[in-house]
């Protein structure tokens, strides 16, 4: 894992006891991991310290095995951690126990050492650091962590004077970043793994681990081939670069499950009527003040991704009549209405969309590229770590984004 100061100058994680991390297997061993000897902990350039693979291993392989009593999860907090945080989100309960064992260990010492020091990802964004994310190419970054903020003190409110805000923010970032999100006993809930939270992130696909809780154990598996030297990862999840801004402090340049809000002026209405019609028709949230919608964009396993909701959008925001704008919905409701799903998306007929609707869709790309730096400019744009290019990352996988929709928007505007 990455861990960044809270000015954003990029640091590694704290180092191991020693520099082979044996001293820190050792301890894991004690109690109770059992580790191959695949598994090997060694300092990266860019991520800390990391897992890689000291000989080659085989799909199905077990790397690594963390009991149950070992793991740091709401259902091992003790009575009074128990009792403090019933109210509390599953997230906010263990960020609460991850500053009572950062401060007391009791034993954890050598595995707490490798926690981040200062909070991770935009929890560590403080003051003038902020302007780094101005602009509508980091709206929704700001929205998350906005909300996650929010909900972060009105949780602390609940804690013991003890836990100062500074504190409970460096735990709720320490669940963010290194939690995992795994089904036990049939419940969803974030899981501190010791050992396992040393594999890196790779995106859907190009992860070679997977963790699994099955028979009162988490275990790491591999799921593809991997060669001695190789590092150890695992995937996330399935998360657009605000996400990995806001929890870890990162974004990648090509990731598929990125995705942005396109601000799309709508065609003027002439009758004032028919406007407030096409504003009632609007789905919530997506029609701001200045009567531009705010359209999802996002890729698909061939490039844009034309889900209903987004071509509904386009053909209200081009639609001059009454009948266009039932047309518009009633043709979204027939694709099936999700708009993440492959099938609904084939049964939505691109080609209805109007030239009109097309060339509004160019012109919105265009003026958002023109309005947004040229990748490279605010810094290294093919490292993603903080702050050696983090934000410039996510804006030009913003940029390959908007483009990717502009060419498209064009060449059927053209056609039309």
């Amino acid at each position: 894992h990455i861990s960044h100061t809270q000015t954003c100058v990029y640091m590694p994680s704290p180092p191991s006891p020693d520099a082979s991390g044996s001293a820190f297997l050792d301890w894991a061993s004690s109690a109770g991991v059992a580790t191959s000897a695949a598994f090997l902990v060694e300092p990266t350039a860019t991520e800390g310290f990391g897992a890689v693979a000291g000989e080659r291993v085989g799909v199905g392989d077990i790397l690594v095995t963390v009991p149950r009593a070992s793991a740091l999860a709401v259902f091992s907090l003790e009575e009074e951690m128990r009792q403090t945080t019933t109210s509390l989100a599953q997230s906010h309960a263990l960020a609460y126990a991850a500053c009572r064992v950062a401060a007391a260990p009791r034993g954890r010492e050598p595995w707490v050492a490798l926690w981040p020091v200062t909070p991770e990802g935009t929890w560590g964004v403080e003051g003038d650091s902020w302007r780094a994310f101005d602009g509508d190419a980091f709206r929704e970054l700001r929205r998350l962590h906005e909300e996650g903020e929010a909900a972060a003190r009105a949780a602390h409110e609940k804690l013991p004077p003890d836990i100062s805000w500074e504190r409970f923010k460096l735990g709720v970032s320490i669940v963010t970043s290194r939690a995992a999100d795994l089904v036990v006993s049939g419940e969803s809930q974030p899981v501190l793994l010791p050992v396992i939270d040393l594999c890196n992130h790779r995106r859907g696909g190009e992860h070679n681990c997977a963790i699994v809780f099955e028979d009162d154990h988490f275990v790491l598996r591999c799921e593809r081939p991997i060669q001695a030297g190789e590092p150890l990862t695992i995937s996330y999840g399935s998360k657009e670069n605000a996400e990995l801004l806001y929890g870890y402090g990162f974004a990648l340049r090509s990731n598929p499950s990125d995705a942005a809000l396109l601000r799309l002026p709508l065609a003027p209405a002439a009758d004032p009527t028919f406007g407030v019609q096409r504003a009632a028709l609007t789905p919530r949230g997506m029609l701001d003040e200045e009567d531009c919608f705010w359209l999802p964009l996002g890729w698909s396993c061939d490039g844009p991704r034309w889900a209903p909701l987004l071509l509904m959008m386009l053909r209200l925001a081009a639609a001059s009549s009454t009948a266009e704008l039932i047309a518009a919905m009633t043709a979204a409701a027939g694709g099936g209405g999700d708009e993440e799903g492959e099938e609904a998306e084939a049964d939505v007929d691109i080609d209805e969309v109007p030239a009109l609707g097309w060339s509004l869709l160019a012109e919105a790309c265009d003026a958002d590229l023109a309005g947004s730096a040229p990748q490279g400019a605010d810094g290294d744009d093919t490292v993603p770590y903080w702050p050696h290019g983090a934000a410039s990352v996510a804006s030009a996988a913003r940029r390959d984004l908007v483009l990717a929709y502009a060419e498209v928007a064009w060449r059927r505007r053209d056609a039309a």
